[in-house]
């Protein structure tokens, strides 16, 4: 569960510490990415929708960021998924990163 409440949190600061608000956000979206990247990735358009499906009380606002966009750059920042914007699409495409 994604706790929310109360988190005032640098977007920058201490994300990947293993604990806390933002690293349990950060390992949601690392598995909705996981489970619905395809070949080419998962598109930010549909990521928030899915997160909020699997975790109701999600909200990057409550973790300090200022929009959905913010927090992805965030994550992808410390290597949580790896984002890179597609043209054809028209949308920032999501892909796992292999922490091995």
């Amino acid at each position: 569960m994604v706790e929310v409440a109360g988190a005032k949190r640098d977007p920058e600061g201490d994300l990947v510490t293993g604990e806390g608000p933002a690293q349990a956000a950060f390992d949601l979206l690392a598995a909705v990415v996981a489970d619905t990247a395809g070949k080419k990735g998962a598109a930010m358009s549909g990521l928030k929708t899915e997160l909020r499906r699997r975790e109701s009380g999600f909200s990057e606002r409550a973790l300090g960021y200022g929009g959905f966009l913010q927090f992805c750059r965030a994550a992808a920042a410390h290597d949580v998924v790896a984002m890179e914007w597609d043209d054809k699409r028209g949308d920032y495409l999501f892909t796992p990163v292999d922490k091995g």
